[in-house]
């Protein structure tokens, strides 16, 4: 369960609109992306001119970036990371209907070593109630989520969760109040030194890839430059929220431009985030931006068989609900593994 003072923090941010508020306005505009058109003289000067002041990549790390992209399944459709939604019968029923690769909730990294998520994260080992394996409910790939800004207390705690995920993500996208107090998520994005060392102290560190999920900025300049640093620091994959920190309640529509030009600009593989409320705008998103996946949060809570491919898709709802509360039922059989190490 998530500790009852992170849910009502998060309560107090996006999950007070409503889900049918599409792009967060509550005016019905129609979702658009908000820069300008970028021209191949920009991108060509921005390659030659700012990027001679970024640092160089290893060209090992890319090719293991890919590869580890390729491990879990080469994933087109990706469930978001959300506090109190993205649990594990939650993952394992859109897994059903079409997600490829699911983000666990943000996982405080202190709660993390003072054991508060021991019982949740217990579940990740996927036992019976007779001790075996339990296959007829994927639970992976999965990529756990941590939040925190001390590198090596991160560290600490992502070696804890390493071997129930297939990657750790570090949470520099969360615009929420919590985050602020806690001075995480999109409130490091103003320290981009931070930024980098937890990613290089994580990928150091760790058996398993790092990743990382952020926002854009109001320069385009600065989150392309943030993003090569980030994917230098030696992220494996980098998620990006088309929208700005202030956009916290998702106020208009994600910016799929930018997230186009973070494409171009990176060798790494980015997933796009904001304004997926359906397969079509799925589509839409990867044709323009040409990210290799998509990550949809409200659109997969609105409707969890939104990637549905079979004929008899979607579902109505009342029977994914039902599907739902099954799984959940279900998780009580399992067998709760020993305390984490």
């Amino acid at each position: 369960m998530v500790p009852w003072r992170l849910k009502a923090k998060w309560k107090a941010g996006w999950r007070g609109k409503a889900l049918d508020d599409k792009d967060g306005s509550g005016d019905g505009a129609p979702l658009r992306p908000v820069v300008p058109e970028v021209d191949e003289a920009w991108r060509q000067n921005w390659q030659r001119v700012r990027r001679e002041s970024l640092p160089e990549l290893d060209e090992a790390h890319i090719q293991r970036a890919w590869a580890w992209w390729v491990s879990v399944g080469n994933p087109r459709f990706i469930m978001a990371p959300m506090v109190g939604q993205s649990d594990l019968p939650y993952r394992q029923l859109v897994r059903r209907y079409g997600v490829g690769l699911c983000y666990t909730p943000m996982y405080e990294h202190e709660l993390i070593l003072e054991g508060a998520f021991d019982a949740e994260l217990s579940q990740l080992e996927g036992r019976n109630a007779d001790g075996g394996p339990s296959p007829e409910n994927k639970i992976r790939p999965l990529v756990l989520q941590i939040s925190g800004n001390f590198p090596r207390d991160m560290l600490s705690a992502a070696r804890r969760v390493q071997n129930l995920c297939d990657a750790i993500d570090v949470n520099f996208g969360c615009p929420q109040r919590c985050a602020r107090e806690g001075n995480y998520g999109a409130y490091l994005m103003s320290q981009p030194d931070t930024m980098c060392a937890i990613v290089r102290t994580l990928s150091d560190g760790l058996d398993v890839p790092v990743v990382a999920k952020m926002r854009i900025l109001e320069s385009l300049d600065d989150t392309l430059e943030l993003a090569w640093r980030l994917q230098a620091a030696g992220a494996s994959a980098l998620a990006v929220h088309g929208r700005l920190i202030h956009q916290r309640d998702h106020q208009g529509p994600a910016s799929w431009l930018a997230l186009r030009e973070i494409k171009y600009a990176l060798r790494i593989p980015v997933i796009a985030n904001g304004s997926m409320h359906s397969a079509a705008d799925a589509e839409a998103c990867l044709a323009l931006t040409g990210c290799d996946a998509v990550m949809s949060a409200t659109g997969l809570l609105r409707c969890p068989s939104m990637f549905a491919t079979a004929p008899e898709s979607p579902l109505g709802m009342a029977s994914l609900c039902r599907e739902y509360l099954d799984l959940a039922a279900s998780g009580f059989k399992l067998t709760l593994t020993p305390t984490l190490p």
